[in-house]
């Protein structure tokens, strides 16, 4: 009960060879932990995520990833860049970097900023 939520970065957590495993572990801890935050820090951007040209192929990476990204809380999206590193920045190491609350923005359609 003391611990608020799971924190997945580092390491990629929507590539390909990890997307599913993250997808099923997230899934569980929506169903069995539903006040639980969960962060999601991933080196792509929502864009990337969400192509605004979708195709009829299905991608079951490109389902999974969706998924994790949209039952995620927050959302940490873009490659951290040394160069832009800003140690003054809450919550991201990079000022490209974007902390997005995914709740409000599902509801609203446009992206918006976790304060």
């Amino acid at each position: 009960s003391y611990i608020q939520g799971i924190t997945f970065s580092g390491g990629h957590p929507l590539e390909d060879e990890n997307v599913e495993t993250i997808y099923l572990l997230v899934k569980e801890i929506k169903e069995k932990f539903p006040n639980k935050d969960i962060w999601l820090y991933t080196g792509l951007t929502l864009e990337q995520i969400f192509p605004a040209v979708v195709t009829d192929d299905f991608d079951i990476k490109r389902f999974y990833r969706q998924m994790v990204t949209m039952m995620s809380d927050v959302v940490v999206d873009g490659k951290y860049v040394e160069e832009l590193r800003d140690i003054t920045l809450k919550w991201k190491g990079s000022s490209n970097q974007r902390v997005i609350d995914m709740g409000e923005t599902i509801r609203k359609g446009e992206i918006v900023l976790y304060n």
